[in-house]
Parts: structure tokens; C-alpha cells; sequence
């Protein structure tokens, strides 16, 4: 599934949100193709919401899973 990452980004961030790696610190940060940065709390993510928080607008947007937030064009950064 190509959003216009790299595959090797795109395993690895598959790789994060899906826990096989632990994040650092209480966020997950993300950045998508089209130049927007956003923030994934780990809370979510352990209890499986994908809920990004948009940096600079603060909206957030909820995805029904990994391969929806990987297609929506969100990376890890």
C-alpha cells in the first residue's frame, strides 16, 4: 500500500502503531505527505483508537485503523 512514504517507512511505522516497538515518550508523532505534522497519544494507541491530533489546528481526527491512518498518508516522524 503506497501513500507516498517509503516502504521501509511505512513497515516502520506499521511496526509502531501495531506495538511491536515501544514509543518513547507519552506521544507517537506523525507527519503526513501533505506537509501536516500530528500527535498520537500512547494511551490510545495501547487501547487500539487511532485518534491524531492535528499540531497546529489542535483537531483531532480518529481512523478506524492502522492501514486507514497508513492510506490517509501518515508516517511516523
Amino acid at each position: 500500500m503506497s501513500n507516498g512514504w517509503s516502504d521501509t517507512l511505512i513497515e516502520q511505522t506499521r511496526a509502531v502503531l501495531n506495538l511491536d516497538f515501544a514509543p518513547v515518550g507519552n506521544f507517537v508523532h506523525m507527519k503526513n505527505f501533505n506537509g501536516r505534522y500530528a500527535q498520537l497519544s500512547l494511551s490510545h494507541l495501547i487501547n487500539e483508537k487511532y485518534i491524531l491530533q492535528d499540531k497546529d489546528t489542535n483537531v483531532s481526527t480518529e481512523y478506524a485503523s492502522v492501514d486507514e491512518v497508513i492510506a490517509a498518508g501518515w508516517a511516523i516522524d
